[in-house]
Order: C-alpha cells, then structure tokens, then sequence
C-alpha cells in the first residue's frame, strides 16, 4: 500500500544494515514530501499499519473499517473506466526476455510520485479490494467495463506476459512497467545505474 501510494518502499537505504534498522525501528517518511496530493486519513491508516509492536499496530479487521476505505469506494464509485491507452499498454507489452521484466521494474523505482500519478491511479481502478495486487477476475471486469472483448486466453497471456514475480496475478510495480511510456524516462543515467543494478561483479558485462 505504502508502494502504492509514494512509489517506493517504506524503509530504505544504502545498505542491508541501514534498511533491517528501519524495520525494527518503523522509521520511514510520512512527510507531504514523499505523500503529495495523499490525504491525512490514509498517512494515518499507513501509521497505525506500520507500527513495530503488533499488540499496538491496528487489526486487520480494522483497517477496512477505517474512515478512509469509506472514501476510497466513493473515489471507485466516481471514478472513470480504465483509459483505453493503458490497456492497449497491457496488451502489447511482451516480457519474454526475464532481463527485460527486472530492467523495468527497477526503471519504475526511480521514477517520482508525479510521474506516475496517473498510471497509479489506473492501477487502483483495477485492484478492486486494495490488496496491492490485481488478480484474474479484477483485470478481466476492468476489461469488459471498458467495452473491451478479450478472450480468457487472451486475459491470461496478458498476466503471463507482465508477471515477472510468477504468481499469477499483476503487482503494482510490474503495472508499471507495463504501462510507462519508456521513452520519456530511460535517459543515458537511468539506464547506466540500470546496468549497475545487474552487473554485480562490475565487470562490465551481465552474464547468466
């Protein structure tokens, strides 16, 4: 949820020593700086989500019945189909090379909140429950409300396609690597830090 809503994760750092202190500490950022255009409800939610001690953090039969799940199914109420562009995004993106799937996914962590604002808001039409994931039934009913006919094997190579975590359903960072336009972002430093990301031994190469 948190991924969602900043585009990035809730504890991070320059190291693994840095990031496992985070955790335990449950120090992460919930300035307007990392949330913009969030309302204080949800940075509320994420808080009380978030809190180390489990007898203090909030049941998960509580968090549906927070104030700011209510407004969320007003939004979905309101809000339009899923753009017509995204989904031709989804059709045409083809992950067959696994490189590929981990080279996007990790463009899409560099990316700032604003500029994939739109995109999350996509995503969100589609995930239905707000697991953070979007399943079978949930793509194949954003489809057809948006006068879209896809065949079940169709729905299925679409899933297969931008599954990179294989398991069966579409994760919000994988969303987006489907559905940016790449070309607007993959500049020369992007794509060397990219490369950095994979070429572990710094050899200048990326072997199997």
């Amino acid at each position: 949820m948190y991924l969602c809503l900043a585009g990035m994760y809730p504890f991070d750092g320059r190291s693994r020593d840095e990031v496992f202190a985070k955790i335990q500490s449950g120090s992460f950022d919930s300035s307007t700086k990392v949330f913009k255009n969030v309302s204080q409800d949800c940075i509320d939610l994420l808080k009380q989500m978030l809190v180390v001690d489990r007898r203090k953090r909030i049941k998960t039969s509580k968090i549906l019945e927070h104030k700011w799940f209510n407004q969320l199914k007003v939004g979905h109420e309101l809000s339009d189909h899923i753009d017509d562009e995204v989904i031709e995004s989804l059709k045409k993106f083809k992950g067959s090379s696994i490189l590929k799937k981990a080279a996007l996914n990790v463009l899409v962590k560099m990316l700032k909140p604003k500029d994939i604002e739109h995109l999350k808001n996509e995503f969100m039409k589609v995930d239905n429950d707000n697991s953070g994931f979007i399943e079978y039934q949930e793509l194949e009913k954003a489809i057809k409300a948006a006068n879209f006919k896809m065949t079940e094997a169709e729905l299925q190579r679409i899933i297969k396609e931008i599954d990179y975590a294989d398991n069966h359903k579409i994760n919000y960072t994988e969303f987006l690597a489907a559905t940016i336009q790449v070309q607007d972002f993959l500049t020369k430093e992007r794509l060397e830090a990219i490369f950095k990301q994979f070429d572990i031994d710094e050899t200048k190469n990326i072997t199997r």
